[in-house]
């Protein structure tokens, strides 16, 4: 084979290297309307055509590779950036409670000692959890303080708000739910999650 062997169509203009589509031993009709080139034999034509191709298979596989590469980075990225608003909203949550304590420090002292009165005079925690609902509905402000019991890890939630601040709107001073360690007094407590915050603020630096 010799004269006009020729790869019809398929050059990539992105890139220096020729992709071909397929080589003929002379150039048909049908090919006429499709760029081309001519080499001085079939051979190496032929020999062009599939040097192409391992061209061509070498440059798809470096696209793949970039995009997995891409896709590995864009996913550190997403997970920094979540990992970094996570410990942004726990500082924030850190602070807000540890004011709300220290805005309400002798009701959280008041509920704090009558928990624990109550679990000294013998209460076991169902009973306990019954006297303070009972309480509740008498309207006993320091019961009503007392949104649940996580007496298994020696806390209870209450749920405060600021009692110190004007507020325009009611909505933006409801009620929120803290956490208090009852082997703590609520100065302690408070004290505690700015120790929190501060933790969290050295993670947030060191993350970013």
């Amino acid at each position: 084979g010799g004269g006009d062997g020729a790869g019809a169509g398929g050059k990539n203009a992105a890139a220096p290297q020729k992709f071909y589509e397929s080589f003929e031993p002379f150039l048909t009709k049908q090919s006429e309307a499709k760029p081309c080139q001519s080499y001085d034999s079939f051979n190496d034509a032929v020999d062009e055509f599939y040097s192409s191709i391992e061209c061509q298979k070498q440059e798809v596989s470096n696209i793949k590779e970039k995009k997995q590469i891409s896709g590995k980075l864009e996913k550190i990225k997403a997970d920094q950036e979540a990992r970094i608003e996570g410990l942004r909203s726990q500082v924030i949550s850190s602070n807000k409670k540890a004011q709300l304590i220290e805005y309400n420090l002798e009701s959280v002292d008041a509920a704090i000692n009558a928990v624990n009165e109550a679990i000294a005079s013998g209460f076991d925690w169902k009973e306990l959890d019954q006297m303070i609902r009972s309480e509740q509905e008498a309207g006993n402000p320091v019961a009503q303080l007392v949104h649940s019991l996580q007496l298994e890890r020696n806390a209870i939630t209450l749920q405060i708000r600021n009692n110190l601040d004007d507020f325009e709107n009611e909505e933006e001073n409801a009620l929120q739910c803290v956490a208090v360690d009852l082997g703590m007094t609520a100065h302690a407590n408070a004290c505690a999650l700015y120790q929190q915050r501060k933790k969290h603020e050295k993670k947030e630096t060191k993350t970013i």
